[in-house]
């Protein structure tokens, strides 16, 4: 007799939708191949491993997901009591039933005591063995799975942030987590056996029991409730009640959710009462505010919004705008305000309104959509609009004052490094007079860092700008800046922090005339020019000998009257009140006279400069470039009409040799010196080409060249480029030069192609040095020996007519620039042309709109 027996049932149709592993141990294998077939005939979800011992069974066990193991009491490795034993001992829990012929109670103790889920006797009739161990197999499987369940509900509850509790149908507590203990102020224990009432007040109960009939028909309840903690508390709660029912249907127990809406209640009242203080900030607003619905009513207005539409509230509210104001939707305010409500978007528009007077407002809209319809924030801006107006008339007059002011003006503001401290600044605008005091165009400034836009390495009186524009006080001071070789005298206050104004003049001729009128003034009785000093009424207070002899002269001449023209521009220097120059001829004299007035002490020293010899020099050097000119002109001519009749009889020369080889027989001997002559024709022609530019080189009047352009238009005239690939990175580059640029650069391009031999690639780029610039061009041909570089730019070098890198040597010369060669043999020719930063005359050389180079 077995201790513990599963009694019969025949499960065969009531479990077909649980999929189960069986591993069926025996060491008779015929019983085995029975079972299974057996086992698997009766229900299609069991799937039975047969095998004859416990090491295949481990075997087994490693790779597959068994459910339940069936396994004989007696086998030749181990018993079945073993393999329990082996089982229990590492923790596998898989269901175990020992299905044997020994029938020995001990035995069935045993196995039940060790952790055995059954105990069946394989011996009797097939009906009843087979349909215990199908009973045996799908109650096992079934708690080990309840039991699986019932771990991982409790696992997932305690780590829940809500509160779990199962209430048996009695309404003791059957089961409670963490979360819900700790939310009642209780420990696990003090709840679990409980009665569920223990959270309710009186009236909560009352409530519960009447709940309880709803729940038993809908099965699920969601209640806002207050719990009773431990202390007597209450706290506000959300439960989510489940009825849960067995297999047929029946009620088993309650699962209750708990989850704690304190927050959420104090959220709520807080929404409310900023509603409340939403709604009171709305009817205070100086705006008006307006919510209108789909129909057009209105559901909202404000005490600003009815003002402006100037109306009662209690006559717009619930009443739809058309009523209000017949016609409005025809207007484009309503087509707008229709856009917005049907399409939901938002939006800022300004809308003249006519009133039914006649009179009109000007108001600025923000049109939102909100759930309820359309929300309308109004802001009158009839008065702000005629106040913009009058501020943009002034904007008018103040832009026309600063483009008109006889001082340059520039507005800045200061650029910081990342720690905060002045480390440049940028040009933000400039007026006309700026742009003729510094030769420098409004386009080529603006939006530039000084350093930029005036070309040097550190910003113009940078301490001085950046010192005003954080302190606020202005200043007035006057400089000399070098790279301009100019002196101003410059005004500068700041607007805001960051930002300051300069007001300036040029002052170098004033500077250049003080400091003539320092030296003259040192020692007038013995300087050899004439010094003078005339007052206000025009009286000749001071003269010094040689003025003395100039006006005595001047009366005994009986000519113009110096003293007069004196004692005239003196008048004007004090009504000024600045220096004045004034040069006249005296018979065959010409003195320059600098006038300094001293305001306050009434009068006006006078100093003169016998510049005769001087306007000599210059007269002649005038004529003399009048006669070059005139020299160049006919040379110029006399090259043209030359070139034209010669090139006119080289055409005869060359038609009558051509006609003489169609005549002579192909081997005739005289064609092969025929043939020799037709090449001189080519290079004679190119020769004639050659002096047409010499003649041009320096007669041109130099401007600003873009170099890339120039570049472009030398390669156009190439005739063959073939594959040459030619890379001009020479963006954002112009330079001081004239039309022939162009002619530079094809010189250089012609002389690659033609004794470059394999090149395949051209390349002209420049780099700012320390000093100026460097204009470089390279190929990678078989470049120039060592030898040969000292010879490249004299007369007659090379296979040609070897004048065309002699010329650009030339070019360089009159732009003022030099130009080496510094390729290797082998790898290509490098021509280095350097450009200074100044021109001879003072002008910059070369302008950088892109320094990425």
């Amino acid at each position: 007799m077995s201790a513990h027996r599963v009694p019969a049932n025949n499960t065969t149709n009531g479990d077909k939708g649980i999929r189960i592993l069986v591993l069926h141990v025996d060491d008779e294998p015929s019983f085995l191949d029975t079972t299974k077939q057996i086992l698997e005939m009766k229900n299609p979800a069991i799937q039975v491993y047969a095998v004859s011992s416990v090491n295949e069974a481990r075997q087994i066990l490693k790779t597959k997901k068994i459910d339940v193991i069936i396994s004989d009491y007696e086998m030749p490795d181990e018993t079945g009591i073993d393999f329990l034993k082996e089982l229990r001992k590492t923790k596998t829990n898989i269901p175990f039933i020992l299905f044997t012929g020994k029938g020995r109670e001990e035995i069935a103790i045993e196995a039940l005591n060790i952790g055995a889920d059954g105990y069946l006797n394989k011996f009797g009739k097939p009906a009843t063995v087979y349909g215990q161990l199908l009973h045996a197999i799908f109650s096992s499987v079934k708690a080990k799975r309840t039991e699986d369940d019932v771990i991982k509900f409790k696992t997932i509850s305690d780590k829940a942030g809500y509160g779990v509790m199962l209430i048996d149908l009695d309404g003791n507590i059957i089961y409670a987590n963490d979360a819900l203990a700790k939310m009642h102020g209780y420990a696990i224990k003090e709840i679990v056996g409980k009665n569920h009432s223990i959270f309710y007040t009186k009236k909560g109960k009352v409530r519960i029991e009447s709940s309880m009939k709803e729940l038993f028909e809908k099965n699920y309840l969601i209640r806002d409730e207050q719990h009773l903690k431990k202390n007597g508390t209450l706290i506000p709660v959300l439960s989510n009640v489940t009825l849960i029912r067995d297999q047929k249907r029946v009620p088993s127990f309650v699962a209750n959710i708990v989850t704690d809406i304190t927050e959420k209640k104090i959220a709520e009242k807080k929404l409310k009462e900023s509603e409340s203080r939403l709604r009171h900030t709305l009817d205070n607003m100086l705006e008006g505010c307006q919510i209108i619905d789909p129909d057009w009513r209105y559901l909202y207005v404000n005490d600003a919004a009815a003002k402006h539409g100037r109306l009662n509230k209690e006559k717009l509210l619930g009443k739809t705008m058309m009523e209000v104001y017949p016609g409005i939707e025809e207007t484009e305010l309503f087509s707008v305000l229709r856009l917005c409500m049907q399409n939901h978007i938002s939006r800022h528009i300004e809308n003249e309104f006519t009133y039914p007077n006649g009179e009109k407002g000007l108001f600025e809209l923000r049109i939102h959509p909100v759930p309820e319809g359309i929300f309308i924030l109004s802001i009158d801006i009839t008065e702000r609009k005629k106040a913009e107006e009058k501020i943009m008339e002034s904007e008018k007059i103040f832009r026309s004052l600063f483009e008109n002011m006889q001082e340059g003006v520039a507005l800045h503001e200061i650029i910081y490094d990342s720690k905060g401290n002045p480390e440049n600044y940028r040009i933000l605008d400039v007026n006309k007079k700026f742009e003729k005091i510094l030769s420098l165009k409004k386009k080529d400034v603006v939006g530039k860092t000084s350093t930029k836009a005036y070309g040097v390495n550190e910003p113009p009186f940078f301490k001085i700008y950046s010192q005003v524009s954080e302190t606020g006080k202005p200043k007035q001071f006057k400089e000399y800046f070098q790279p301009m070789d100019k002196y101003f005298s410059i005004s500068v206050f700041s607007i805001k922090k960051g930002q300051f104004a300069t007001v300036f003049n040029d002052i170098t001729e004033r500077k250049k005339t003080q400091e003539e009128i320092r030296s003259l003034a040192k020692f007038p009785t013995e300087n050899p020019n004439p010094v003078l000093r005339i007052n206000k009424n025009g009286e000749l207070l001071f003269s010094n000998k040689a003025a003395e002899i100039v006006i005595d002269e001047s009366r005994q001449e009986k000519k113009q009257n110096i003293l007069k023209l004196l004692k005239k521009a003196a008048d004007e220097c004090l009504g000024s009140g600045a220096n004045k120059k004034v040069e006249i001829e005296h018979g065959n004299k010409t003195f320059s006279f600098v006038f300094a007035p001293i305001i306050d002490g009434g009068y006006c020293n006078v100093y003169g400069l016998d510049i005769t010899e001087h306007k000599k020099a210059e007269r002649a050097l005038n004529g003399s470039i009048d006669e070059l000119s005139l020299v160049n002109e006919k040379l110029g001519v006399v090259g043209t009409l030359t070139r034209h009749d010669v090139r006119n009889k080289l055409s005869v020369v060359a038609g009558n040799i051509h006609i003489a080889k169609e005549l002579l027989p192909t081997n005739h001997k005289a064609r092969q010196y025929l043939n020799k002559t037709e090449p001189a024709f080519d290079q004679i022609g190119q020769i004639f080409e050659r002096a047409r530019t010499y003649e041009r080189l320096g007669a041109d009047v130099p401007s600003y060249i873009d170099v890339k352009k120039s570049c472009y238009e030398a390669i156009a005239i190439i005739y063959d480029l073939g594959d040459i690939e030619v890379v001009k990175d020479c963006e954002g580059l112009t330079v001081y030069a004239d039309s022939l640029l162009g002619q530079l650069f094809y010189n250089l391009i012609d002389n690659s192609i033609k004794h470059g031999e394999k090149v395949s690639k051209i390349r002209m780029f420049y780099k700012e040095t320390k000093n100026g610039l460097e204009l470089v061009y390279e190929d990678n041909g078989v470049g120039i020996a060592k030898a040969e570089k000292n010879k490249i730019f004299m007369d007659g070098y090379g296979k040609g007519t070897g004048i065309g890198l002699r010329m650009i040597q030339i070019m360089c010369k009159l732009y003022g620039w030099t130009i080496k060669e510094t390729g290797k043999k082998g790898k290509g020719t490098r021509f280095i042309i350097t450009i200074p930063k100044k021109t001879k005359d003072g002008k910059k050389a070369y302008i950088l709109t892109n320094k990425e180079n």
